[in-house]
């Protein structure tokens, strides 16, 4: 049970790391499916999600 958990922190970590190199680069907000933007209520409920609404269905 503990290993899973290290596993699910190493992964939100991997996922936060992941959010503030895209707003470095510029594309924090943007799907990286579609290239569309990413609603704004959906980037405040999770800011590491990756694809809007539409691509993540």
């Amino acid at each position: 049970m503990a290993a899973a958990q290290d596993s699910r922190r190493h992964g939100r970590i991997r996922a936060v790391e992941a959010a503030i190199k895209r707003l470095d680069t510029g594309e924090f907000g943007w799907c990286h499916s579609c290239g569309d933007s990413i609603g704004q209520k959906r980037l405040e409920v999770n800011p590491t999600i990756m694809r809007c609404r539409e691509c993540a269905t």
